[in-house]
């Protein structure tokens, strides 16, 4: 009878434990449940369409705080669908006697020469580099409705990031996997940057008194790439769902670089209208 009541009890026990698997796979169907606000949103699809918002600014550029601020704001309300990156460039981001440092990359450079946002007037971004209102270079008060319009849009790929390091090395290895959720054609790169947060310098701000700030902190910002000013080609005529394509880039980071405060930013565009359909952004140091 003891053995009997024991077999019982091992069955009940394997029920409750089934029964709670079950309702929690049911709670976490949709993994945006955990969250709050508009990036909660359970109508939305799954896996989500990760959203590129790029911040052209420079440290000399008095109202381009206000864009930062607005990034910031981004990020609060949208959350994991929002892949930031600011891009120091044009005559704002020049060193100069009060504002000595150079925050400028060649590849900043190259991407700002070929959309014209310094010369459009900075502070100003874009949004998966996609036209919003008939403009692809947006003011930092549009960037907000422009990624409203991309919200429900299911995505075509899922890019995973993993970076590890070597201590014998002291390298860094990240594989990038770019999974193909729906088939589509064309050709699309993917480009992959280094971005660094909480770097401490000076900013101009017309917003503060005095302007002059010493101890600004910059956030998101785009230190280097790791395959050049536009990536590498990954599809080439047609993407088929189910299909992953992968990329593994190794890599060193500069001594000025604070590792933990690292991420790589990823994301595959189309080559023809440089549109991006997905992006996605980890820490280098988990």
């Amino acid at each position: 009878m003891k053995n009997i009541y024991i077999h019982k009890v091992i069955i009940a026990v394997f029920a409750i434990f089934i029964a709670i698997n079950f309702s929690s796979c049911d709670e976490i169907d949709n993994p945006l449940k955990e969250k709050t606000g508009t990036c909660g949103d359970e109508t939305l699809p799954t896996p989500i369409r990760k959203i590129l918002v790029e911040d052209y600014t420079g440290h000399t550029c008095g109202n381009c705080p206000r864009a930062a601020e607005e990034m910031h704001e981004l990020i609060h309300t949208y959350c994991d669908y929002i892949v930031p990156i600011a891009l120091h460039v044009g005559f704002f981001a020049t060193p100069a006697t009060d504002y000595p440092a150079d925050f400028r990359t060649d590849e900043g450079n190259a991407i700002d020469e070929f959309f014209g946002n310094s010369n459009a007037g900075m502070p100003n971004g874009m949004v998966n580099r996609i036209p919003f209102q008939d403009n692809r270079i947006l003011t930092y008060s549009n960037w907000a409705a422009a990624v409203e319009t991309l919200l429900e849009q299911a995505p075509e790929a899922l890019i995973t990031v993993n970076t590890e390091y070597n201590e014998n090395t002291e390298e860094y290895s990240t594989l990038i996997d770019t999974e193909i959720l729906q088939n589509f054609s064309g050709e699309y790169n993917l480009s992959v940057f280094i971005v660094e947060d909480s770097i401490i310098s000076d900013q101009k701000d017309y917003a503060a008194d005095p302007t002059h700030i010493h101890d600004y902190v910059h956030n998101h910002m785009l230190r280097k790439s790791l395959n050049g000013t536009w990536g590498d080609k990954v599809i080439a005529e047609q993407a088929v769902f189910a299909e992953i394509y992968s990329k593994t880039y190794t890599f060193t980071l500069d001594d000025s670089y604070v590792p933990k405060n690292c991420s790589i930013v990823a994301f595959i565009y189309n080559t023809e209208t440089k549109e991006i359909v997905q992006a996605e952004t980890e820490l280098i140091i988990q």
